[in-house]
């Protein structure tokens, strides 16, 4: 059993002070604002939809690595409902990512199973795994999930680059 259930003890969004993480985050995320970093964070309660913090949620920024996780949970969603099959191969995808990370693109193997591309790309971020699986998938598939989960204004807007 968790050892903060079973000891009672504050969940990570309480300050020790009785401060509400929140407040944290915010004077921390302001902090580094003000040093020169692009900053844009939203946090709302999802029962009741109300803001609970909010820094320059307008700005529109590049989400990173995001994107894969939004690609991962459609997968995961496809095999949990069987829509996919975890064994099934799908080929290397070849575009040109020279330097791009990953481990797929040294290997041998022109076809690996999903479930395998999956674990690389939650792993290590590998592009060229990120690349097939998104071919069989389909960014429109990924951005309706995205939608779907309330994510509106987080998307996968292209292919993963170097």
């Amino acid at each position: 059993m968790n050892r903060r259930v079973r000891d009672g003890s504050q969940g990570r969004h309480r300050a020790g002070d009785g401060r509400s993480g929140f407040a944290r985050s915010f004077a921390a995320l302001g902090t580094i604002a003000y040093q020169g970093a692009q900053v844009s964070a939203s946090v709302i309660d999802l029962k009741s939809g109300t803001p609970l913090l909010s820094i320059d949620d307008r700005v529109v920024a590049p989400t990173a690595s995001l994107g894969r996780l939004l690609l991962l949970i459609e997968v995961s969603a496809r095999l949990t409902r069987h829509e996919s099959d975890a064994l099934q191969l799908l080929d290397k995808v070849p575009v040109d990512i020279g330097g791009a990370p990953g481990l797929w693109q040294h290997l041998q193997a022109p076809a690996l199973p999903v479930i395998d591309l999956a674990s690389l790309v939650a792993a290590t971020g590998d592009t060229t795994a990120t690349n097939t699986l998104l071919a069989a998938v389909t960014l429109e598939a990924v951005q309706h999930r995205a939608d779907a989960l309330g994510l509106t204004r987080t998307a996968l807007l292209d292919l993963a680059r170097a």
